[in-house]
This record gives C-alpha cells, sequence and structure tokens, in this order.
C-alpha cells in the first residue's frame, strides 16, 4: 500500500511525518504527526489505490478508540482516496464492508433520481450531512430551507462552531440546527434579511445556492482569475442569463466553468427556481469534488 503526500496548502512547510500503523482485513491506518499543529491550515494526504476494495473508502480519524469522518474524496485521475488534514493523529481508510450502516432510501432508485445525485446523498450520508424520514425515504424532490442547506454545509464542511452566539428573532439557541446558522453567518458565507432575521424557513433558489458556493470557494482564491470578460462569456451561454442577479453572475460564472453546473435541456439556467434536496445535495457535493 503506497501512501503519498499530495500537496502542502497555506504556509504548512513544517516537518511532516508519516507512519503505517497497520493494514488488516478492515482498515488501512496512517499515524500523521506534524511539528505544530495548525488548524487554520491544511494538506492532502492520499492512499495509493492498489487495492480495489478501497474504491469506496473514507479518511476518518481515529480519537479514543473511535472512528470521526473527515473530508475524502476518490480522484479518479489519480486513482487515489485523498483526505484532508489539519492536525496530527491517526487516520483511517475503512475497506468496503466496513462502514457504518448507510440507510438505503426507498425513494432513490426510482428511474427519475439520476446517479450522481445517488452517489452524493451516499457521500453525505457518510459524513452526516443528511437523513432521511421515518418511513426510511429520502424525498429528494422537497425543497429545501436556509435552515437545512445551513445544515448540510456545516457537516460536509465539518467547519460548525458550537461555541457562537447570535441573536436572532426566527432562530433559537433551543433549535437543532442552531450552530449551522451561527457559523455559516459568522463566516459570512450567508447572510439574514437583516440583522435580526435569518428567513430560517425560507427556501434557496438556484442562484443564491450557487452565490453562496462561490463565496466558499472564492475564499480558496478560485476568483482570482475569472475576468469580467470571462463572467460574461460564461452568463451568454445561458438563454436566460440577463435573469441572473448582478450579485450572483460572477459566481454562476464560476461554476460554469469549473463544470458544477451548466445549462439544461432548453439552455436555461432558472435563476428563481427553488432548489430541491437531491439537487442540492449534488451540487455541495461537486463543490467537496473540487481541488483542495
Amino acid at each position: 500500500m503506497k501512501i503519498r503526500l499530495s500537496e502542502l496548502i497555506g504556509n504548512l512547510w513544517e516537518p511532516l511525518v508519516i507512519t503505517l500503523r497497520d493494514v488488516d482485513e478492515a482498515t488501512v491506518k496512517i499515524e500523521v504527526t506534524l511539528s505544530n499543529d495548525d488548524f487554520a491550515k491544511y494538506l492532502t494526504l492520499c492512499f495509493d489505490n492498489s487495492d480495489p476494495d478501497l474504491l469506496n473508502a473514507a479518511f476518518v480519524m481515529e480519537q479514543d478508540g473511535n472512528l470521526i469522518f473527515n473530508r475524502y474524496r476518490y480522484n479518479d485521475i489519480t486513482g487515489s482516496i485523498e483526505g484532508r488534514f489539519n492536525t496530527s493523529g491517526v487516520y483511517a481508510a475503512p475497506k468496503k464492508g466496513n462502514f457504518p450502516e448507510i440507510v438505503e432510501f426507498v425513494d432513490m432508485l426510482k428511474d427519475n433520481v439520476s446517479a450522481s445525485i445517488r452517489r452524493a446523498v451516499q457521500k453525505a450520508q457518510l459524513q452526516g450531512a443528511v437523513s432521511g424520514y421515518e418511513d426510511y425515504s429520502f424525498r429528494p424532490e422537497n425543497p429545501v430551507s436556509r435552515r437545512a442547506f445551513a445544515k448540510m454545509l456545516m457537516e460536509l464542511l465539518q467547519e460548525t462552531d458550537r461555541t457562537l452566539n447570535v441573536t436572532l428573532n426566527d432562530v433559537k439557541r433551543s433549535d437543532s440546527f442552531y450552530a449551522y446558522v451561527a457559523t455559516v453567518l459568522r463566516k459570512g458565507y450567508m447572510t439574514g434579511y437583516d440583522k435580526s432575521t435569518f428567513g430560517a424557513a425560507d427556501p434557496l433558489t438556484r442562484q443564491q445556492e450557487c452565490a453562496i458556493i462561490g463565496r466558499i470557494l472564492e475564499k480558496g482564491g478560485y476568483m482570482n482569475t475569472m475576468t469580467e470578460q470571462k463572467i460574461a462569456a460564461q452568463i451568454r451561454r445561458y438563454a436566460d442569463g440577463t435573469q441572473i442577479g448582478d450579485y450572483a453572475k460572477p459566481y454562476v460564472a464560476l461554476l460554469t466553468e469549473r463544470n458544477i453546473i451548466k445549462p439544461d435541456a432548453n439552455g436555461r439556467f432558472n435563476a428563481s427556481h427553488n432548489m430541491n434536496r437531491g439537487e442540492t445535495i449534488e451540487l455541495l457535493c461537486a463543490m467537496l469534488d473540487m481541488p483542495f
């Protein structure tokens, strides 16, 4: 089993020690030791996919004997499993058959549910970002509220800060989604309608979700190469491009250029379309699949 450091991100240049802990029938484990843990910087580490059972692997962190899921992806170009790390610890890639139990939602095998949405929902399940209903359905066509989107986003990014305090008329500290809303507001990923209203139960449109994801990617430098000419060219690909809000156009252009979104069968973007659960998870997981 080959292990390699894929890339360093930020200014993390301190010595790094990688130790192969063990390889058994259930997992491949490594111990990552950074000379100076820095939670603001990340590195990407890869298991070379010489074992076909690792095709569906997920990186997890072992803490007190428990495996905690971390951010991961399968890179179909390099054929390796990639995990994102920012602290020392023991990490593992469970082999197929050794994952936590994943519910097979009864309505996800219907013909109107695309394969990409099915894969995205499974990935989101592994990271605790989505759950189903009591009848074991996922209901991908149900609309997504702003509070539900905040939870999905924070669980997938694993950036939830449960120590934050916010005062909002429509979000109480006792609400299960309080920490997610507080975090997206503090990080600037989402904004409220005003200082006291988040609009927790309101739906999100296609252009609104694209703008949120675009702002996240902007923090990673992805907008640096998006000139006004590039933005205009990408927006012209949509027959209804003039209906996209000016605030969203740069981000829609970025996601279009990166092939995360594209015109529908009629060449339209549908800016005011209220996004559903399936579409939202597909869009978020596409963001996660971009290079770290």
